[in-house]
C-alpha cells in the first residue's frame, strides 16, 4: 500500500494504492493556496465592486438633488407670488369701500352724529338757548351737559365753523378789536349823557337748576313802565341780561346771598358778571365765598362792583356756580348805572 501527490492547478491531490487488492482511492484536493476556485473568485469581486460606485451612477444622484433644490425654490416662490396677489386683492377691496363710504358722508351722519358741547360751538349761553344755527340738541346726562349735533354735511360745517369764529375771533371781539361793519359808535355820544340805574333781582317764579357749573341767573326787572321808559335811553333789560344803548362809563354791582348745605364743606360758591360784544365774551368780575356758620345755618353774601367803559350793543350778564345754593329768602342784586 502506497500513496503518490499530484498537482493540478494549484490543488494537490493525494493518491493511495493498495497494491494488495490492486486498488486506488483519492482523496479531497488540498489547495495550496497558489489559485482560489473561481466560484470563490466572483464572490470576491463582487464585494469588491460594491464599495466602489460607478462614476455614471454618482453623476445621476447629483443631478438629481440639483433637481429637487430648483422645485421646492420653484414651490417657494409660486406661494409667494400667490399671498402677495391675495394682499393686493384685499388692499384694492377695502380701497374700493372707503372711498365708497367717503363718498357717502350724509349716511355716516345719520348712522353715528358729530357731536360737541354747545359751549364749544356758540359764544354766548344766549346763543344756546337761542340756537340760532338750530343744530339738534341733546342732553348728556352723564357729563350734565347740552351737546349740539350735526346729522346733515350743512350742520356739520355749520357747527364746524362756528367752533372756529369762538376759538379764533371770541377774545378779540371781546376786547374790541373786531368791530360789525355796521358799528358806528367812535366814543362817547356826549349828546346823550342820560343818567340811568337799572336794577333787577331773582326771578322767583323759575326753577333753579342742580346741574354743576357757569349758569345764568334767572333775573326780572321790578321798574314800573315809566321807569323803563325813562332808563330805555342808556340800557335795557333783555333776555335775562343788560343791554348798553349808548356808549359810556357804568358802574355794575351784584349781590348774592349764596346758602351752603353744609358748614363743614370746602367747596366755593363763585358769581361771575361778564361782558358779551360783538359775539366775544369777556369776564369783568368775580368773586367766590366759602361757608361759615350763622346759627344753625350757613350763609354768605358775594358782593362784587366796578366801572367800566361800555360800547353800544354790549351785553352784561350774572352767572354762578351753583344756582340751588341762592338763598331765596334774602335780598339779591344786580344793577348797572351810567356815571
Amino acid at each position: 500500500m502506497g500513496g503518490s501527490f499530484s498537482q493540478t492547478d494549484g490543488a494537490a491531490l493525494y493518491t493511495v494504492t493498495d497494491t494488495k487488492h490492486n486498488t486506488r482511492a483519492r482523496t479531497n484536493p488540498i489547495y495550496t493556496g497558489c489559485k482560489k476556485p473561481q466560484q470563490n473568485g466572483r464572490i470576491l469581486q463582487s464585494e469588491g465592486s460594491s464599495s466602489k460606485p460607478s462614476p455614471t451612477k454618482a453623476k445621476s444622484n447629483s443631478a438629481s438633488n440639483r433637481g429637487r433644490f430648483w422645485q421646492a425654490v420653484f414651490i417657494t416662490f409660486a406661494i409667494l407670488d400667490v399671498l402677495l396677489l391675495c394682499l393686493l386683492v384685499k388692499v384694492s377691496v377695502d380701497l374700493f369701500r372707503s372711498r365708497e363710504t367717503s363718498s357717502q358722508p350724509h349716511q355716516l351722519l345719520e348712522d353715528a352724529p358729530f357731536c360737541l358741547p354747545c359751549s364749544e360751538v356758540y359764544m354766548t349761553e344766549l346763543e344756546v338757548l337761542q340756537n340760532r344755527s338750530q343744530l339738534d340738541q341733546r342732553s348728556d346726562k352723564k357729563n350734565r351737559t347740552l351737546l349740539c349735533c350735526a346729522e346733515s354735511h350743512d350742520d356739520l360745517s355749520t357747527l364746524v365753523g362756528n367752533m372756529y369764529l369762538r376759538v379764533h375771533y371770541s377774545s378779540d371781539r371781546a376786547r374790541g378789536l373786531v368791530k360789525w361793519s355796521n358799528d358806528t359808535t367812535n366814543g362817547t355820544d356826549q349828546s346823550s349823557r342820560v343818567n340811568a340805574h337799572l336794577l333787577l333781582s331773582l326771578d322767583h317764579n323759575k326753577e333753579l337748576t342742580e346741574v354743576k357749573g357757569t349758569h345764568a341767573v334767572p333775573l326780572v326787572s321790578n321798574l314800573t313802565a315809566e321807569a323803563k321808559e325813562y332808563d330805555s335811553h342808556s340800557v335795557v333789560f333783555h333776555n335775562g341780561s343788560i343791554r348798553i344803548i349808548h356808549t359810556g362809563h357804568y358802574y355794575i354791582y351784584s349781590q348774592i346771598p349764596f346758602k351752603f348745605k353744609s358748614s363743614s364743606s370746602s367747596e366755593s360758591l363763585t358769581q361771575f358778571v361778564f361782558r358779551s360784544r360783538n359775539g366775544g365774551e369777556l369776564l369783568l368780575l368775580e368773586n367766590s365765598v366759602y361757608p361759615c356758620v350763622v346759627g344753625t345755618e350757613s350763609c354768605e353774601f358775594s358782593f362784587v362792583g366796578g366801572m367800566f367803559l361800555l360800547e353800544e350793543r354790549d351785553e352784561i350778564s350774572l352767572r354762578v356756580s351753583m344756582l340751588t345754593c341762592i338763598e331765596r329768602e334774602k335780598e339779591m342784586k344786580f344793577g348797572i348805572q351810567r356815571v
